[in-house]
């Protein structure tokens, strides 16, 4: 049987197994899960005829369930842990808590733009995310934190960040590029990793050129972003597709 994927999705499973394999998600905010899928809130991993099955969680909500070929998976020499981590991805895509039309496809766009920028500096940047105003990406207007979107690099407990807290509070609310070139130096940083050593945070604007969202950079490399390197991923940030309609 074939399957058919838009090409920015078919891109995601290169870009994060490095390898083209097939999987399906459903997404609870607009499609019906089946109710095996459902169980796996309580099994996040199991298999069922040829499939790995999975459910992806956000702040202990269910946001979907998918499942990857599994002899395409095992075939490719992947990992369960590997897959632990897809889910962790897809949970950083998966968290807008409505179903705008369009906003799966946006998200998916921008992770891969993310992973264009941290290839291309892969010799400094350790991780790179996207971080939302929840205002924005969910419409709570009252709401001043910020949430995590699409990643690429280890898992991180900070899924939900206030305004006032940390680099990437200081950033959106100050509407400004924070470069810090040695972030155990500065008491305002957020510890994702030990071995984080400098960060980069860049305000990102809609169309009507609001900041909404911002792109955050990890290094374990001290001083990491000179002002060369920081002009171009400013640069770069002017075209990525943030506006989620």
């Amino acid at each position: 049987m074939k399957h058919s994927m838009k090409p920015d999705v078919r891109d995601i499973l290169k870009n994060f197994f490095n390898v083209d394999i097939f999987w399906n998600f459903h997404h609870v905010a607009s499609d019906y899960i089946p109710p095996h899928h459902r169980l796996s809130i309580h099994a996040p991993t199991f298999c069922e005829n040829d499939e790995l099955h999975f459910g992806v969680f956000r702040e202990g909500k269910l946001l979907g369930a998918g499942h990857i070929v599994e002899s395409q998976f095992l075939e490719a020499g992947l990992t369960m842990n590997q897959l632990r981590e897809f889910r962790e991805f897809l949970a950083s895509v998966f968290f807008a808590e409505d179903s705008r039309p369009g906003v799966f496809h946006q998200l998916i766009k921008l992770a891969n733009a993310v992973h264009e920028i941290k290839r291309d500096h892969a010799q400094i940047i350790d991780w790179a995310g996207i971080y939302f105003k929840e205002s924005y990406i969910s419409k709570k207007l009252h709401s001043t934190d910020l949430i995590l979107g699409p990643f690429w690099g280890a898992a991180t407990e900070h899924v939900r960040i206030p305004l006032n807290r940390g680099m990437c509070g200081l950033a959106l609310s100050e509407e400004r590029v924070v470069n810090v070139p040695d972030v155990r130096q500065d008491s305002r940083h957020i510890a994702c990793s030990l071995s984080t050593r400098s960060e980069l945070v860049v305000p990102l604007y809609d169309r009507d050129g609001k900041a909404v969202a911002e792109l955050d950079l990890d290094s374990n490399t001290l001083n990491a972003f000179t002002p060369k390197i920081e002009a171009e991923i400013k640069q770069r940030c002017l075209q990525l597709p943030i506006n989620l309609g």
